[in-house]
C-alpha cells in the first residue's frame, strides 16, 4: 500500500523528510528536532510516527497557543525537557513614531535579514 495516497501530492516532500527522521532516530538512536512545523505538518508527522513504543514524538512552540512548533523525536528512554528544543526570544524596539507596526511589517523584516520563515514562529 502506498503511503503517500493517504496525502496530498505536494506534501509528498515533507513525508520524505518525515520518514527520514524516524529512520535516524531508529537506526542512530538520535534526538532529531525540527524547524517549526504548521498544524498540518504536525498531523502528518504525527501519523507516521504512529503508535510507536520506541519513539517518543512532542510538540512546543514556546507558548501554549502557538500554532506552529518545534517537533522533537526521540528514542523513548530520553527525557524531553524545553531547553532541548532550542527556541530564543528575539525583542525589538522602535521609535515611537512608528506606532503603526503590524505583524507583516516585523516578519517581513526578519525574512529580508535572510531569516527563512521555517525557523520562526511569529
Amino acid at each position: 500500500m502506498d503511503l503517500y495516497q493517504h496525502f496530498r501530492a505536494e506534501e509528498q516532500a515533507f513525508i520524505d523528510q518525515a520518514l527520514d527522521w524516524k529512520e535516524q532516530v531508529e537506526r542512530q538512536y538520535k534526538i532529531v528536532v525540527t524547524d517549526f512545523l504548521d498544524p498540518r505538518e504536525q498531523t502528518i508527522f504525527e501519523s507516521i510516527i504512529g503508535k510507536n513504543d520506541e519513539l517518543k514524538l512532542s510538540f512546543f512552540g514556546g507558548y501554549d497557543q502557538a500554532e506552529r512548533k518545534r517537533a522533537i523525536l526521540a528514542p523513548f528512554y530520553e527525557d524531553i525537557n524545553d531547553r532541548l528544543y532550542q527556541l530564543t526570544v528575539l525583542q525589538g524596539s522602535y521609535h515611537q513614531k512608528f506606532v503603526t507596526l503590524s505583524h507583516r511589517d516585523v516578519l517581513g523584516t526578519l525574512m529580508s535579514l535572510g531569516i527563512q520563515r521555517k525557523r520562526l514562529e511569529i
